[in-house]
C-alpha cells in the first residue's frame, strides 16, 4: 500500500520523465529539420504540446508542493513543534 507521499513522489517522477520526453522529441524535431523550407505546422504542434505539458506539470508541481506543506504543518502540530 503506497502512502500519499510515495504517490506524490511517483507522480513528480513521472511528470519529470514526461517533460524530458517532450523536450527530447522537440530537440529531435529541431535536429531533423532540413535547411529547405518546409511546413512547420508539425513542429509548431509539438511545441504547443510541449508548452501545454509544461503548464500541466507546473500545476501538478504546485499541487504536490501545497499538499506537502500541509502535511509538514500537520506533522509539526502533532509533534508540538508549532
Amino acid at each position: 500500500m503506497a502512502t500519499g507521499s510515495t504517490q506524490s513522489n511517483i507522480s513528480v517522477t513521472q511528470a519529470k520523465q514526461r517533460l524530458n520526453s517532450a523536450l527530447d522529441r522537440l530537440d529531435a524535431a529541431l535536429a531533423n529539420k532540413s535547411g529547405a523550407p518546409a511546413d512547420d505546422s508539425g513542429l509548431q504542434a509539438e511545441l504547443d504540446a510541449a508548452r501545454k505539458e509544461i503548464t500541466d506539470l507546473k500545476n501538478k508541481n504546485q499541487t504536490v508542493s501545497a499538499r506537502l506543506d500541509t502535511a509538514i504543518g500537520n506533522l509539526k502540530t502533532i509533534l508540538g513543534d508549532k
